[in-house]
C-alpha cells in the first residue's frame, strides 16, 4: 500500500479474497530488517517437505532506516526445520545456511504464539 502510513502506528485495513479483515500497522524499528528472497520457489512448495533444500537464495539485513544493506549474501540454502511444530502448527521454522569455509548457519523461527521471529 503506497502512502497509507505518514507516522509510526498509523494502521491500515486489508480485507482477504475470502472476506476477512486484517489490520496491519507500521512500527518503527531501530534494529536492521532481515529480507529473504527465495530462488525460484514458493514458501507453499517450502511447506510441503521441510527436508528439501533449497539453494541459491538471498538474504539481504538492512539498516533500519531502509537506505541500505548491511550484509547481502546470495549463495544461501533455505529449508524447512522442526518435527512436531512442522506438522501441528501454523507458524514455522527455517533454517538459512551459507555454504562457506567456516560458515555459520541461522535458524528463523517464531511460535504459534510468538508475534515475532528470533534467528
Amino acid at each position: 500500500v503506497t502512502g497509507a502510513f505518514s507516522a509510526n502506528g498509523d494502521s491500515v485495513n486489508l480485507t482477504s479474497s475470502k472476506g476477512a479483515v486484517h489490520k496491519v500497522v507500521v512500527m518503527q524499528s531501530k534494529l536492521p530488517s532481515v529480507h529473504i528472497t527465495l530462488n525460484g520457489v514458493t514458501l507453499a512448495e517450502v511447506h510441503k517437505d521441510k527436508n528439501v533444500k533449497y539453494k541459491k537464495n538471498t538474504v539481504s539485513i538492512m539498516d533500519p532506516a531502509g537506505e541500505h544493506d548491511l550484509l547481502v549474501e546470495h549463495s544461501v540454502e533455505f529449508k524447512g526445520r522442526g518435527n512436531s511444530t512442522w506438522a501441528f502448527f501454523n507458524k514455522k521454522a527455517y533454517q538459512l545456511v551459507r555454504k562457506i569455509k567456516n560458515c555459520r548457519f541461522f535458524i528463523l523461527c517464531a511460535t504459534k504464539m510468538a508475534s515475532h521471529a528470533y534467528i
